[in-house]
């Protein structure tokens, strides 16, 4: 169709962003936001702003969390949706508004991924069924008002443009454009939601039988491990630091302590279940729902019978097909027994989550509905796919617009829910990342930045989150009303003064067996600061490959 042009796909692009637009209507204004399951976007935005303005970057301690004791937060959860809407906050300064724009930023990248993914798939019609199918999908709904799931989203989002590369590499003629933009869009995976990552390598397999399958020749096999490699060097500088740190806090304890077996879901909820914006719960007193959307389930099954009978993409709709038959296997009771005999899957907790991957796999394949010939039947209806692909998209809105809207909105969100005692009493919302040796958590701010076990004279010359200089007029136990974690140091006279944390409460103390000036300080390790080196050697070979 010689009217598939560049201009097509602008006003593809502008579809998109109305599209968007309509998801997102009830919170685009200026400080104004909502509450939800996680409501502690805004203060994780503030944190990361005022970290980065004290010096640390990239950021590790939020500074004021946890009542300023020092919490890792930045060190291990995945960075990239706190950074993009940092990024907009520099230029607009508004906690609210820059979190919801990163949102809708997230969705367009993931809006544009899917049609060029559903385009290369089922041509234009199909692309532009896929874009509506997966930006109107309840489960995206789920993430964005009821549990504010964003950095999920964001993986979400970026899984179609994965995709679409990594079929690239596998069917495609070998090209540096498809090299380059897999690893970036791995990068961003990577660097987007930890447990999204768990949920993709635990289907990886899938994805390395499908490569294989095409007989990609020894040249696109090393590629895609040099790709690889690569992608890995680039992110380092996060996940280095976050795994070997993992048995400083405690993520892992936190995430077993819940029981997936609580959390599988029902078939019936799958097809159809009531919209609430409750919680998890056992059985089937879940107070959200996990509805796949019948208008998708219908399309997708009529675009995979359609593909099948026409036998076009067959492989390819078999291998989507199979992810999604496992990734739905893994939400029900069914697979209880693989959830028991693989311990890493029960960091994932709720097993609802592997609909993050389904979800836009149906999303894709309902694209296929443009491959129903109808002209097999009536010669006069060849032209029928614009018109079948836009009653597909009609029904997509009006079945499933309505539930892209918040509980409750907070018009005054700066006011609400970023002030001071909010701030400091967030990280019981994100628990698991206190460190392995607080057992009895802060209360209330302190006062003084030390406390003493006798009667110890000493004066603070000058405290930031991230610095505490002060003056010893005599000798003792000494206790800094900061938490103990790798990266603190003391210092007196350029001599190092080991450190260790209380019992209990988990901050720094050290014994003062000399009077005088002493200084604490955060800072990169070692470990740290070689995983900045390796993200640079990888930006340097990444710069080469584009270059030449």
């Amino acid at each position: 169709m010689k009217w598939l042009t560049k201009k097509t796909n602008w006003l593809v692009f502008i579809f998109c962003l109305f599209l968007n637009w309509f998801i997102l209507r009830p919170i685009l204004l200026p400080d104004t936001f909502f509450l939800a399951h996680d409501s502690t976007w805004l203060v994780r935005l503030q944190q990361f702003d005022k970290a980065i303005s004290l010096g640390q970057f990239p950021p590790q301690l939020a500074p004021d969390m946890a009542y300023g004791y020092g919490y890792p937060l930045f060190k291990y959860y995945a960075p990239l949706f706190t950074f993009l809407s940092w990024l907009i906050f520099k230029l607009i300064g508004d906690y609210a508004l820059s979190t919801t724009l990163a949102v809708f930023l997230a969705n367009l990248i993931g809006s544009w991924g899917m049609f060029l993914l559903g385009k290369k798939i089922y041509g234009f019609w199909g692309g532009l069924v896929a874009v509506t199918a997966f930006g109107l999908l309840p489960f995206r709904a789920l993430d964005i008002y009821v549990r504010a799931a964003f950095a999920e989203l964001l993986a979400i989002n970026l899984f179609p443009f994965w995709l679409h590369y990594f079929l690239s590499f596998a069917r495609d003629k070998f090209s540096k454009k498809t090299i380059i933009g897999f690893i970036l869009t791995s990068l961003g995976l990577l660097l987007a939601h930890n447990l999204y990552l768990i949920i993709l390598a635990f289907v990886s397999p899938l994805f390395l039988i499908f490569f294989l399958t095409n007989l990609p020749g020894k040249k696109k096999a090393l590629a895609l491990l040099g790709a690889g490699f690569l992608t890995f060097l680039l992110a380092s500088w996060f996940w280095l630091p976050a795994l070997l740190g993992l048995g400083e806090v405690g993520v892992l304890g936190e995430a077993v302590k819940t029981n997936f077996s609580d959390n599988f879901v029902y078939l019936k909820q799958l097809w159809n279940w009531p919209w609430g914006f409750g919680g998890s719960a056992p059985g089937l007193a879940d107070g959200m729902s996990f509805k796949i959307g019948k208008v998708h389930l219908l399309l997708a099954a009529l675009g995979v019978l359609a593909a099948f009978l026409r036998k076009k993409n067959r492989y390819l709709v078999m291998m989507l097909l199979a992810l999604v038959f496992f990734s739905l296997l893994l939400t029900l009771p069914w697979s209880s027994l693989i959830w028991e005999n693989l311990p890493f899957l029960r960091t994932i907790q709720f097993p609802w989550r592997f609909l993050g991957l389904a979800t836009p796999i149906i999303a894709l394949l309902s694209g296929g509905i443009v491959l129903v010939d109808l002209k097999s039947f009536r010669p006069e209806l060849k032209k029928i796919t614009p018109l079948t692909s836009l009653l597909a998209i009609f029904l997509l809105f009006y079945f499933n617009l309505k539930y892209f809207v918040p509980q409750d909105l907070v018009l005054s969100a700066k006011e609400e829910l970023l002030d001071r005692e909010t701030i400091y009493q967030s990280a019981q919302n994100i628990a698991e990342y206190y460190p392995t040796k607080v057992e009895r958590r802060p209360e209330k701010k302190p006062n003084w930045p030390l406390s003493f076990s006798g009667n110890q004279d000493a004066q603070v010359v000058a405290e930031t989150p991230y610095k505490i200089i002060f003056r010893l007029n005599e000798k003792g136990q000494v206790a800094i009303n900061r938490f103990y974690f790798p990266g603190w140091r003391l210092n007196w006279e350029n001599e190092t003064i080991p450190i260790s944390p209380e019992p209990e409460t988990g901050k720094i103390q050290f014994q003062a067996e000399e009077t005088g000036e002493y200084q604490l300080s955060f800072g990169p390790t070692k470990w740290d600061r070689l995983a900045y080196g390796l993200s640079f050697l990888g930006f340097i070979i990444l710069v080469i490959v584009i270059i030449f």
